[in-house]
């Protein structure tokens, strides 16, 4: 996904309900363990971060709030 300043960011959802909510026709589910997605989130240069429920009660992590989330991960 790109926000309106430019930045690629991946998206994950709570529930298959909100990502029932994507205006994306094809939709496709598979669960991560949120550990794991952060750590990949973190690695992973070309995006800014991740975005909760993009579609409904959103919340936008920075990598920067990752690593808060993530205290013992050095990056």
């Amino acid at each position: 996904m790109t926000t309106a300043d430019g930045a690629s960011w991946w998206y994950a959802f709570t529930s298959f309900e909100e990502q029932m909510k994507s205006p994306d026709t094809v939709k496709s589910t598979f669960l991560a363990d949120i550990d794991k997605l952060f750590a990949a989130a973190l690695s992973a240069p070309e995006i800014a971060g991740i975005i909760v429920n993009p579609w409904h009660c959103t919340l936008q992590l920075d990598k920067e709030l990752i690593r808060i989330i993530q205290p013992g991960r050095a990056d």
